[in-house]
């Protein structure tokens, strides 16, 4: 009794998160550096901006925009503005660009089973903005791996 109390537990959890997800367009799980999760009206965003990591993560998406700063450099200069994570660390460069990677400050949000799908949060950055930094962010990282393969 309670294994089919489970399953059957499970089935409606996951056709809950399906349609938060799809139907309702609501972030899923912890918010990322720039946004705080809060409790909302299905029509409202679950996520809002949270200063000051939202105005350090557009920044640093237009530092990179510009076409004048490395990753690397990038970092430097937001971790000396005060970017951490939510425990206060430093980013390193690979959580850094992991971050710069995410739909989520396009107003998206990714989801393994569904793909990217459309938010209802505010966004940091304009789509334009995320794609020219993709570019450079993947431009930087086949030019590392290309040292590496001389080396």
């Amino acid at each position: 009794m309670e294994d089919y109390f489970g399953y059957n537990h499970s089935k409606v959890q996951k056709e809950r998160l399906r349609i938060a997800l799809l139907h309702h367009h609501r972030y899923l799980g912890s918010a990322r550096i720039g946004y705080k999760n809060v409790r909302s009206p299905k029509e409202r965003p679950n996520i809002i901006p949270d200063e000051p990591g939202f105005s350090l993560m557009k920044v640093s998406f237009l530092l990179l925009d510009q076409g004048t700063m490395r990753p690397a450099e990038c970092l430097c200069v937001m971790t000396e503005c005060g970017l951490r994570s939510r425990d206060g660390r430093k980013f390193t460069m690979s959580a850094f660009v992991s971050l710069l990677q995410n739909p989520i400050y396009v107003g998206k949000f990714p989801s393994t089973k569904y793909g990217v799908q459309p938010g209802i949060h505010q966004a940091c950055v304009s789509e334009e903005t995320f794609e020219r930094v993709q570019r450079v962010l993947s431009s930087a990282s086949s030019h590392h791996r290309s040292m590496l393969d001389e080396a």
